[in-house]
């Protein structure tokens, strides 16, 4: 054996003279051997007194030196059995010996017991018990039942709870062969680079950790115990209770800084403890295995599967009783127990530098936990890594959904590195391919089998959970009634009914005991987004982005939030995008929102909106006025007056009726209600081309390059247009908008002041108001109507006592209530319907109305759209109004209908001689919506 650092210094004697100082030479040849052996550096065997001692023993080592010096031949340094620690009686051994006997022959006594077992388990046959199906119901075909369970069985998935196949293991080691899986495991698994591996809940994090480990050594710690049953519950434990009996740890009340540094010792101390236990019980694995079997991925696995499945090969016990009988040794007997154990691991394995994983799952609950006991700075997952970095070639790897990274941002120690790509199932080919694997191959090339995983990828695409709980459910059931049963995990788990399935599509209902199994898997509720307003309307701009015909949605803001709220997934390494377009997740949120809080509070939230503190992240108001405008003008023009307030003085172009055109140079069919819309209808863009004609949007989202939130163009009755820039402004109790801020707000939306600089400067193509084919010149030349409003107080101050400044373009306010009663007016079933169709691009049954059963409606013509051609223009630019659907009248329709017959004036609300006469209509409106609601 030769030694590259041995040879060097040995040759730095020669040249320098250091064999003057036989100690001190011996010293640094000590340091060298034992590190290369993998073996602790113990004061009493490598000081330079304990070498003057030694050679005073032992003379004979002094030529040894002389020779190796003068010749470089490091062969009798190796093999000299004076210059090798083993079997010494070192001083620092017999210390702890006399201190803490009891407990280091306890901790002996436990791994002496369990070493025929861990013998059994690190070169035995494959000891994870292999989970089956339960008896089948389904006797009616007993044959299938007998193939469909020979073919589970030949799958071998591991058992790790009494009830579920535990797909989370199964094949455990195979993911490293696709080059993008083990990209990302290279990424994660970095020697000497400590990583916070983040992303949402059932995005794949915790397979990505087991495939690391599959390939890299370390030991693997949860700070919860998954419901599948992996991990060991020793960490939980140690974290929830071990801390808390600590006589002197204070986690709750006022802290002074003394105690807050108490608490970062105790903390440190009882986190390396667990770590010890497992390196401990590491080594004792590998004594059990033949020297030239242990550094191999098959010998890495069953480490693996020892400590993930813990209880189910009887260890959890063994690393619960370690843990607490090493938890009575000093921390300074600890510290050096866990160098010493590290050092004898990478001799076990015949690699000096050996870098070994310290991976901790869940770690955001550790994150939460005990705040404020160790200061503004730190947190309790902060005090585990630091227990666990300082190890040479020890690295720490922290998963979880959340993480508080402000701690580790500390020059004072090694940086951690942020990891996030995890990937998702966002194709039908990669999530098809992951699903035959588990299905016979007599369900995939069945016409129901093709159905089916075609079906599974409109509603289950995304994380990787959707899909494998599902799988879960096929291997249960033995692939009885697979629709079916797919329809019920949908009803439990989405809270919907697929719109890709008819009453009268053959199929019946599943089983009672499918039912209650899908019942099982229910993971998103959204819940959490109650206590977190910005990200509450992040989830909002995301529902109504996709009403509005957008998916997926990407956002770039907020992203961490919303990933450990559930409500999206990183695509990306470094945490700076997420995607928000799973069904599993965005399908949930309708009935808190729309059903069970009314339909009005889903276009505004006023609750959530009084307790912003400052304009949301995502401001979605926008998105809801995009979709009420289209509702209100769905039957044709109405009047100005009923959906603006004007100030008094104004000139008599306002008591006109509009109607809301799409100015395009391209071919647009929109339709302008959910319940009449198609999949793939689109409604609004973000792109800066829609004010060159080139979109088919009637509407643009304005707020990254322009003053306004919303821009949109009208067409007055006299047949001028005119483009509408709204602006939405928050104010509620903690945040107020005074009228300075309202005319100031004004004044940014006028033409010549609404798109920046700093815009026009990043912007391709020209930013200004598009030409108009006939201008309401009445408006200002562009004609603009300047409009604000503000969310969730509406505006305190009348629009009248707004300052008009110099420009001529007219201003106004939204008639919130006409909007609060177009929002009322839409169906809840309607809202669903479009989002399920959205997301699943698929039409689904188009609504029946509970009247059109009785009678036959005849359908109203749609209105002739001018498509005049503008003088000079190749293409030509076309003012199209947004295909209006046939639909029954509705209240607003008949209000509508009442104003027009007036002079345009503005109402805030109907006169008491029109709510009488629309009485009927709305008795009538509410039997119909209830009819409706009972058979949806």
């Amino acid at each position: 054996m030769a030694s590259q650092e041995l040879a060097d210094l040995l040759l730095l004697a020669r040249e320098t003279g250091l064999l003057e100082n036989p100690p001190a030479l011996l010293s640094r040849i000590l340091h060298v051997l034992c590190r290369e052996r993998s073996q602790p550096l113990d004061p009493d065997f490598v000081s330079e007194p304990a070498c003057r001692r030694r050679l005073s023993e032992h003379p004979e080592i002094l030529p040894l030196l002389e020779t190796a010096v003068k010749t470089g031949n490091q062969g009798g340094l190796w093999d000299d059995p004076h210059l090798s620690s083993e079997d010494l009686d070192l001083v620092l051994l017999r210390e702890l010996a006399k201190a803490d006997a009891a407990i280091w022959k306890n901790v002996e006594d436990l791994l002496s017991e369990s070493y025929e077992k861990l013998s059994e388990l690190a070169t035995g046959a494959s000891f994870a018990e292999v989970w089956c199906p339960s008896t089948s119901s389904r006797e009616d075909e007993p044959k299938v039942v007998d193939a469909y369970g020979d073919f589970i069985r030949t799958l071998h998935i591991p058992k790790a709870s009494d009830n579920f196949p535990c797909l989370l293991l199964h094949e455990l080691g195979s993911l490293i062969d696709e080059k993008h899986l083990l990209d990302r495991t290279n990424q994660i698994f970095a020697p000497d680079t400590h990583t916070i591996f983040i992303n949402s809940s059932g995005s794949g994090k915790t397979r990505l950790l087991l495939e690391g480990l599959c390939r890299h050594w370390g030991v693997y710690m949860t700070c919860a115990v998954d419901p599948s049953g992996v991990g060991c519950a020793d960490f939980p434990y140690t974290l929830s209770v071990g801390l808390q009996k600590k006589p002197y740890f204070k986690g709750l009340g006022e802290l002074r800084e003394r105690d807050i540094t108490r608490n970062c010792y105790i903390a440190q101390d009882v986190f390396a403890v667990p770590f010890l236990s497992r390196l401990l019980l590491l080594s004792r694995f590998l004594e059990a295995v033949p020297t030239a079997e242990r550094n191999t991925d098959e010998t890495r696995k069953r480490w693996l599967h020892l400590q993930v499945l813990a209880r189910f090969v009887g260890c959890d016990g063994l690393l619960f009783e370690l843990t607490r009988s090493l938890a009575a040794l000093p921390a300074s007997a600890v510290q050096s127990s866990i160098s010493d154990t590290l050092l004898k691991i990478r001799a076990l394995l015949g690699i000096r530098d050996l870098p070994i994983y310290c991976a901790l799952d869940e770690c955001q609950v550790a994150s939460q936990k005990y705040p404020g006991a160790f200061g503004d700075e730190s947190t309790t997952l902060h005090q585990m890594a630091l227990s666990w970095q300082s190890y040479e070639h020890v690295s720490v790897i922290l998963t979880g959904t959340a993480a508080d990274v402000r701690p580790f941002v500390d020059a004072a120690h090694p940086p951690y590195r942020i990891y996030t790509d995890t990937g998702a199932f966002d194709t039908p080919d990669d999530q098809a391919r992951y699903v035959m694997h588990y299905m016979p191959s007599a369900v995939v090339s069945s016409d129901e089998g093709k159905d089916l995983i075609s079906r599974m990828w409109l509603w289950l695409r995304g994380r990787h959970r959707f899909t494998a709980a599902f799988i879960a459910c096929l291997l249960m059931t033995q692939f009885q009634q697979p629709h079916e049963l797919l329809d019920a995990y949908i009803a439990a788990n989405l809270r919907v009914h697929p719109i890709d399935r008819t009453a009268n599509s053959g199929h019946g209902l599943s089983n009672r005991a499918s039912r209650e199994l899908v019942k099982e898997f229910n993971y998103f509720t959204g819940q959490s987004l109650l206590y977190d307003a910005q990200s509450y309307f992040s989830a909002h701009y995301a529902i109504h982005q996709i009403l509005l015909g957008h998916t997926p949605v990407a956002l770039t803001e907020n992203c961490f939030p919303l990933a450990a709220h559930g409500l999206a997934y990183f695509t990306d390494a470094t945490g700076t995008e997420v995607r928000v377009h799973e069904p599993t997740v965005l399908c949930p949120l309708l009935q808190p929102n729309f059903y069970e809080s009314g339909v009005v509070n889903g276009f505004f939230p006023d609750v959530m909106g009084a307790r912003l503190r400052e304009v949301p992240t995502h401001n979605s108001i926008r998105l809801a006025l995009a979709s009420l405008f289209l509702h209100a003008f769905k039957d044709g023009p109405r009047p100005l007056t009923d959906l603006f307030l004007f100030p008094v003085a104004t000139p008599d172009w306002v008591a006109q009726t509009a109607d809301l055109v799409c100015v395009t140079r391209c071919t647009t069919r929109c339709r302008s209600s959910y319940s009449e819309a198609k999949p793939e209808d689109v409604w609004i863009t973000d792109s800066p081309s829609w004010l060159q004609h080139q979109r088919e949007e009637p509407f643009c989202d304005a707020s990254k390059f322009s003053g306004a939130d919303l821009l949109f163009v009208l067409r007055l009755k006299n047949q001028k247009c005119l483009h509408v820039a709204v602006a939405v402004m928050l104010r509620n109790d903690h945040v107020d908008v005074s009228p300075a801020d309202i005319e100031r707000k004004l004044h940014d939306l006028a033409p010549s002041n609404i798109f920046s600089q700093d815009a026009r400067a990043t912007t391709t193509g020209s930013l200004s108001f598009p030409h108009l084919r006939v201008k309401a010149l009445a408006a200002g030349d562009p004609p603009v109507l300047r409009v604000v409003t503000t969310f969730p107080h509406e505006m305190e101050m009348d629009i009248n006592l707004a300052r008009r400044d110099e420009y001529a373009q007219p201003i106004a306010t939204i008639n919130m209530t006409t909007m609060r009663e177009v929002a009322e007016s839409i169906s809840p079933d309607d809202v669903g319907r479009r989002l399920m169709a959205v997301l699943t691009r698929s039409g689904g049954k188009k609504r029946k109305y509970a009247d059109d059963e009785e009678t036959h409606r005849p359908k109203r013509m749609t209105t002739r759209l001018s498509e005049k051609k503008e003088s000079g223009n190749r293409q030509g630019t076309v003012e199209r109004r947004p295909e209006a659907p046939t639909e029954r009248p509705t209240r607003d329709t008949t209000k509508r209908k009442a104003q027009e017959k007036g002079k345009g004036t503005t109402r805030k609300g109907p006169t008491p001689k029109e709510t009488k006469k629309t009485a009927a209509s709305q008795t009538q409106e509410t039997r119909r919506s209830s009819r409706l609601a009972s058979r949806g």
